[in-house]
This record gives structure tokens, sequence and C-alpha cells, in this order.
């Protein structure tokens, strides 16, 4: 499985090097055309999600990852994020100390983990940008 990522992962970064459609267009024009994608393809998604209906549902979620990956490929390619896999990193941190908060009924301490959460980033952004 986690293989499957990493072949996909490289697929969509030769894309990236290799597509005119992508080497010749701005990076926002890229990434917005990719995160309509992943909206288009969430409608056809929709309708899938219904039982004995794996084989379906399994490919359009493959095409909303296929877009998703796209455009991390494009940042990371054109030095606007670190890599894909340092966003999965940052997603892996905040989520993993989100997670015991999931469950409560409280919300304080959702709010709190969220606070020092955007604490730590904008510390991250000030030392890396000063700003």
């Amino acid at each position: 499985m986690q293989q499957d990522f990493y072949k996909i992962l490289e697929i969509t970064r030769d894309n990236v090097q290799r597509n005119p459609s992508i080497t010749e267009a701005e990076t926002k024009e890229v990434a917005l055309r990719y995160l309509q994608g992943i909206i288009d393809e969430t409608d056809e998604v929709r309708p899938e999600i219904k039982e004995d209906n794996q084989v379906y549902l399994t490919d359009e979620l493959g095409d909303i990852a296929w877009d998703y990956l796209t455009i991390l490929s494009v940042l990371e390619q054109r030095g606007l994020i670190e890599s894909a896999e340092a966003v999965f990193a940052q997603a892996y941190e905040k989520y993993s100390e989100r997670a015991p908060a999931f469950v409560e009924v409280d919300n304080d301490h959702w709010d709190q983990i969220k606070q020092a959460q955007k604490t730590r980033l904008k510390e991250r952004h000030q030392e890396l940008y000063g700003k």
C-alpha cells in the first residue's frame, strides 16, 4: 500500500516535469486547475458512495488522489513547498496532536490544541520569512 502511494507520487512528479500543459503554465493556474479537478471529481464520488460499489468508488477516489498529488508535485517542483512528504509530515503532526480531542464532548481541549498549533505555525513562519 505505502509503495503504491510513492509510485503514484513519482508518476505525478514525472508528469509535472514533462507535461506541457503544466510546464508552460503559471503555478497558480495549474494549482487552481487541479483544485477544480478535485471539486469535479468529488461530484463524481458522491453517487458512488453506496453498498456493493467498491470498484467504482475506489476508482473515483483515485482521481481525487491524482489531482491532489499533482498539486503537491507542482508546488514542490516550483519551490512553494519543501516536498509532498513534508505536507504529510505536517498533517501527521497536526492531527496526531488533535486526535485525543476528537472524542471529547468538551471543546476546550480542542480549542487549546488549535491555539497552540496556530502559535507554533506563526513562529515557524516568522523564522522563515521574518514576518
